[in-house]
């Protein structure tokens, strides 16, 4: 199918890893966007452990922000 048309998804996928002297739990990448850009990326480990606070930068500037909580049982709820 075509993307965003009839529920159809487009994926993306950041390289990340661990600083080697960061011990919270955060991750950091970038994204390759094409064109020779690419995006600085953080995955940060937030509240009780339950929680994932994915932040995109482009330019040292906050680019998207989304939240996704571990809710149990195989259960996750992003907001974006």
């Amino acid at each position: 199918g075509i993307c965003g048309v009839n529920g159809n998804t487009r994926l993306f996928e950041a390289d990340q890893s661990t600083n080697g002297s960061s011990c919270d739990g955060t991750i950091e990448g970038t994204f390759p966007a094409g064109f020779g850009t690419e995006f600085d990326t953080k995955t940060t480990l937030v509240g009780e452990d339950n929680a994932l606070l994915y932040q995109v930068f482009y330019q040292g500037n906050l680019f998207q922000s989304q939240l996704t909580t571990l809710s149990g049982n195989g259960r996750r709820t992003r907001s974006a």
